[in-house]
């Protein structure tokens, strides 16, 4: 006998729990229940079962592989649930259910699947009674019909998860797939049969019968009523639906009717579909309206399928015509007419003396295959089909070529160019002319002759490709940006083009390869000051060849791979080369105020020979002088914010080209510096940014639109198109083609990937979790009751606010309750996560190590700094918007000073961008700013190109609270897409109360 398995709960707990779970499907009210004991086969360990991989992936986000694994028995308390019971919560549960004490399995989703298609048998009559004799003894049971959802049954078994075929049988012998599903299809369907669909069509088949015995006796009332009651029990029965009582008794009597007209039973109607002969025939030269196609009239041998008597051997009297009970020819005559409501086409061959076949067109024999020979089938009629139906059916995919080379000169291509433009499509992988695909769009020809036998293409890709080109050319020529536009469009489709793909040729083919060691080698400027990397001396050349093109480009590269560097060197290498005039207009630098001095500095100390102005500060040039100067150099830096306040002196010149750092700035597509951006003029266009995508993709449309205008359409389209399926749905195509459709004009390298650079050291991360004092806590509960009594009553904008508002004091209950507090009171021994702080930081000062400090509130920082200087006795820097970009540069060489101070702490938005401070070795995040990209950008002012050592980054984490659970729900948004949570805590004002309760309440068994 199987040991216990260890996790098993014992039956009072496990029915306690089971209980639990099904009493809302019976109105509160908790039905009994029998538990019982099973024996399960599990992935096991030499002495212990191993965890579901279900199981694992769900709460660690990925599934681990376990060495030695074999296949062990065990034996496990379960609790029995008849099928009243299962069925009715099956269909009534909620998944995923929204409560932390329980988590249902994948195998509770897939049962669920199986109960509504038990449903759905009930209602369609999917099903068939079967009788044996046992122990003289009519035994009866109604089981499902197994030809009529043949398909649904084999998807079934594909997906049936391992876990469901876990059991044994009594006799030890594993069941099959096949068992399992039809076991509980069987079960379920004979119950239904009997308890609902049997008590009411009983008095409806009685009530029919005496209206028959007034008219005329039928002489099978003597077996029905017996069959009946054999097929039904009246226990538990309720009453059902008219339309399933009506179904149920037309089941019964054409069952009971056709089993007792003596030998003729033997024999059954038949249609079989003979295809015409293709040959080499090509589908361009088919015609799809001819009627080529035969269906064959026969009696099929119901026990030896293979034996037919045709039509043609009936009407020439060449087989005997009467076997018993009716003749074969009035059996025959009366069949077609019983199959004329599900064949139309026989109309006309009914009206004939003696009717053999019936001849249909393509389009008509593919309605046959598909619809109408299922619905014969259900009606005991034999269906004889080609041996490829079904078993060759082919997707149809698209693609669509461009080709710019007829278009291509020496100017720039740009997406305003003109290119040739064609649909080509392929059936299973091989491809169709376009002549035959145009003419399949035209005729939605779903059968096609290829390669010598026919082919069916899906018809859910068919529907979509004619409704995709019903307006639509196949081939033509248009700019590259409607071309492109096309295909995106396509996206929006079900089936067809969801693999939808470019073929491009020309400068186009290189472009959209992608592939930096495929472009044209480029040397580094002459007169660069220092030595480019491989990596970046590829950038450059990407830049470059993309320049040529037209096209806008962005440089993603990792925070610290020097995309300045390689902005610089290009306007270098211009000038170098003689590609652009000296009197030429200049490159307009956009960035953040916090970078323009580092801009300045890095361009006099690699690219001395470029002319670099600064357009920034009190003292910058007014319209008047700037219009006169600016043509002199090569370099004009300035900041989002001027961009907006001078939007009309930049927009009256033409630049050569705009340039914008930390381009996450125009995240916001209706912002006002984003659309002073959008509108100043330019040939060429360059975004650098760490982050294309720090919140989500609305984002990474606004970069796109700035670089290529109207290549990703509307912001509206975008969001429809790609947005929410991938954002809200995970949708990995999507995903996958909007990557394809981008990577062309994003380069994204990273500083971990050792091809890229293998000199720079390793980043650690690490969760430092704190506790709550005993006053941060009762403080935390307090907050916590009175703001959600609050928020339960507030509605719209007034509740968004309370939210936000609750979620940012409950951080500074968090940091210190001096901070939630304001009142500038003690600050040592009452904060868990300050004594951790404290305690760490003293490590690394012992070290000899410099530590960054990263702070989401200016009055948090300033606590540290002078708690901090007290407790060290050591200099605190400490940077925040109130510092002035004169003293911010001040700030960061005295850290850089190896006799520098030792402790540097920063605001997040103030110092998470453009700063170089690769003295620390530590990163310690006090409070989390719940952006995983923000913060990434704040740990990178430390670990980037320079950084020698390795990067120690620490989150700090009050456990039991906001920060933790808010945590968990950052990790599991991860996989979605690259950083996507929603914008800073905004995202969170949208829970439902509940689930904010889950979030902000303290669990005190971990605070």
């Amino acid at each position: 006998m199987p040991e216990m398995h260890p996790y098993s709960l014992e039956p009072g707990q496990l029915s306690y729990v089971v209980r639990d779970l099904v009493k809302t499907s019976f109105g509160g009210a908790a039905p009994s229940l029998n538990t019982t004991t099973i024996d399960l086969v599990v992935p096991s360990s030499e002495d212990a079962p191993l965890p579901s991989p279900w199981l694992k992936k769900s709460l660690f986000g990925k599934s681990h592989q376990v060495k030695d694994m074999v296949m062990g028995s065990w034996r496990v308390n379960a609790v029995h649930l008849p099928p009243p019971i299962a069925l009715k919560w099956l269909v009534s549960v909620k998944i995923p259910r929204a409560t932390q004490r329980f988590a249902y399995g994948e195998s509770i989703q897939f049962w669920k699947e199986a109960a509504n298609l038990v449903f759905y048998s009930l209602i369609h009559g999917t099903y068939q009674p079967v009788l044996e004799k046992v122990d003289h003894q009519i035994r009866a049971h109604w089981l499902l019909n197994s030809k009529i959802l043949s398909n649904q049954l084999e998807n079934m078994q594909k997906r049936l998860p391992t876990c469901c075929s876990a059991e044994w049988n009594s006799d030890g012998a594993r069941r099959t797939k096949e068992s399992i599903i039809r076991d509980f299809f069987d079960t379920s369907i004979d119950h239904l049969v009997r308890h609902v669909a049997g008590p009411g069509a009983m008095e409806a088949f009685a009530g029919g019968r005496s209206q028959r015995k007034r008219k005329k006796q039928n002489p099978l009332d003597s077996l029905t009523l017996p069959l009946l009651k054999a097929l039904y029990s009246k226990q538990n029965s309720f009453s059902a639906a008219r339309d399933v009582q009506t179904a149920f008794v037309a089941l019964v009597s054409n069952w009971l009717g056709s089993s007792t007209q003596g030998s003729n039973r033997l024999w059954q109607t038949c249609f079989t579909v003979l295809p015409p002969e293709i040959g080499n025939a090509k589908i361009e030269d088919l015609d799809p309206r001819a009627r080529v196609w035969r269906v064959v009239f026969s009696l099929q041998n119901i026990k030896d399928p293979s034996q037919h008597i045709y039509a043609q051997e009936i009407w020439e009297n060449l087989v005997p015509t009467q076997t018993g009970g009716e003749s074969l020819p009035e059996k025959f005559l009366r069949d077609l007419g019983r199959a004329l409501p599900h064949m139309p086409e026989l109309r006309e061959v009914l009206d004939e003396q003696y009717p053999t076949h019936v001849d249909l067109s393509t389009e008509e024999v593919y309605a046959f295959l598909a619809d109408q020979a299922p619905h014969l089938q259900s009606a005991d009629f034999g269906v004889v089909l080609p041996n490829w139906w079904k078993k060759e059916s082919k997707p149809l995919t698209t693609k669509i070529s461009i080709d710019s080379s007829a278009f291509e000169s020496n100017g720039m291509l740009g997406f305003d160019s003109m290119v040739n433009f064609s649909w080509k499509a392929a059936v299973g992988g091989k491809p169709i002319s376009d002549e035959a695909f145009q003419k399949m769009v035209k005729h939605k020809m779903a059968l096609l002759p290829i390669d010598g036998q026919w082919v069916e293409i899906r018809s859910e890709d068919l529907i979509t490709a004619v409704n995709f080109f019903k307006d639509r050319d196949t081939r033509g020529e248009m700019t590259l940006r409607e071309a492109v536009q096309m295909g995106l469009k396509s996206e929006d489709l079900k089936s067809v083009f969801q693999d939808v793909s470019f073929d491009y040729e020309g400068s186009l083919a290189q472009l959209f390869e992608n592939e930096e060691e495929k472009l044209p080698a480029i040397e580094q400027p002459a007169t660069l000051v220092g030595q480019l990397r491989p990596y970046q001396v590829r950038g450059l050349s990407w830049l470059i060849f993309n320049d040529h093109l037209g096209f806008g480009a962005c440089l993603a590269d990792d925070m610290g791979l020097g995309k300045t560097i390689q902005l610089l060197s290009l306007i270098l290498k211009e000038r170098e080369e003689g590609s652009v005039r000296l009197n030429s207009t200049p490159t307009l630098l956009v960035c953040p105020m916090s970078v323009v001095t580092n801009w300045y500095r890095e361009a006099a100390k690699f690219t001395p020979s470029l002319r670099v102005l600064i357009h920034h500060g009190a003292n910058r040039h007014g319209s008047e002088t700037f219009f006169k100067v600016y043509n002199a150099y090569d370099l004009i830096i300035t900041t989002y914010h001027l961009v907006n306040r001078d939007s009309e002196m930049f927009g009256e010149i033409k630049w050569h080209r705009i340039a914008l750092d930390e381009a996450q700035n125009i995240k916001n597509p209706s912002a006002q510096q984003t659309q002073a951006i959008l509108k100043t003029d330019s040939d060429r266009r360059i975004a650098l940014t760490g982050t294309p995508v720090e919140n989500k993709l609305s984002e990474l449309w606004s970069i796109m639109e700035f670089l290529n205008p109207g290549y990703l359409g509307s912001l509206k389209n975008f969001q429809s198109r790609f947005a929410v399926p991938i954002e809200r749905q995970g949708d990995r195509k999507k995903a996958q083609l909007l990557r394809r459709l981008t990577q062309p004009f994003i380069l994204r390298r990273l500083k971990t990937d050792k091809n890229i650079i293998q000199d720079l050291p390793e980043k650690n991360e690490m969760k430092v979790y704190c506790s709550l004092t005993d006053e941060q806590a009762a403080m935390y509960q307090g907050y916590v009751q009175q703001q959600l009594n609050q928020i339960e009553n507030a509605e719209g904008i007034h509740r968004n606010q309370l939210v936000l508002t609750t979620l940012m004091k409950l951080k500074q209950i968090c940091n210190h309750p001096s901070h939630f507090l304001g009142d500038g009171s003690e600050v040592d021994e009452r904060s868990g996560k300050l004594m951790r702080l404290t305690e760490m930081l003293e490590e690394a000062l012992a070290e000899g190590d410099k530590s960054l400090i990263f702070t989401q509130f200016t009055q948090m920082g300033e606590i540290l700094k002078s708690f901090l200087g007290e407790k060290f006795e050591e200099e605190i820097l400490f940077m925040h918007g109130g510092i002035s970009q004169q003293q911010r540069q001040v700030l960061v060489d005295r850290f850089q000073d190896p006799k520098g101070p030792k402790v540097f702490i920063l605001t997040v938005k103030t110092g998470g961008t453009g700063l170089n401070l690769t003295a620390a070795t530590h990163v310690f995040h006090f409070d989390r700013w719940w952006n995983p990209a923000v913060e990434n950008q704040a740990t990178d002012r430390a670990f980037r190109i320079g950084q020698k050592r390795n990067v120690q980054v620490h989150k700090l984490i009050t456990t039991g609270t906001l920060e933790d659970r808010i945590d968990m729900m950052i990790e599991k948004k991860k996989e979605l897409a690259e950083n996507i949570v929603g914008s800073d805590e905004a995202w969170l004002t949208q829970l439902s109360t509940d689930a904010l309760r889950d979030i902000l309440t303290l669990s005190l068994n971990e605070g």
